[in-house]
């Protein structure tokens, strides 16, 4: 599996990146245990240090993912992700989902999708 940081939270260099925060979030049950893990898949994303510093699952292999253990191997060099950040964003619900959002919060639905395809940012 490749993980990469994003360049604009990369800290020290890639070793220390690797053991800090990439090693430890891959054997934490809640990726790696049978029972219970979701596993990697390219493009999932992740963060630690309170959200200072973000990773991006880039590769896997298989293509399709899987649950790590202790034979998989951790690829975390190679060029920091760039990322573009957006000013702003609209989210229209379609006219057949407006019923379903009746007596509920529109971040209950959004959240889940934003967790995985957006970055903690700190000034």
């Amino acid at each position: 599996v490749l993980i990469l940081p994003f360049k604009d939270t990369f800290e020290f260099n890639f070793d220390h990146m690797c053991r800090t925060y990439v090693l430890p979030h891959v054997r934490s049950p809640a990726v790696s245990n049978p029972s219970q893990g979701a596993g990697l898949r390219a493009g999932d994303e992740f963060s630690a240090k309170g959200g200072r510093v973000r990773f991006r699952v880039v590769s896997c292999e298989p293509k399709d993912g899987g649950l790590p253990n202790e034979s998989t191997v951790i690829l975390c060099e190679g060029d920091p992700i760039e990322r573009e950040l957006l000013k702003s964003v609209t989210i229209l619900p379609l006219e057949s989902s407006v019923e379903m959002l009746k007596g509920k919060k529109p971040s209950d639905f959004v959240q889940p999708f934003l967790e995985q395809h957006s970055a903690d940012l700190f000034p």
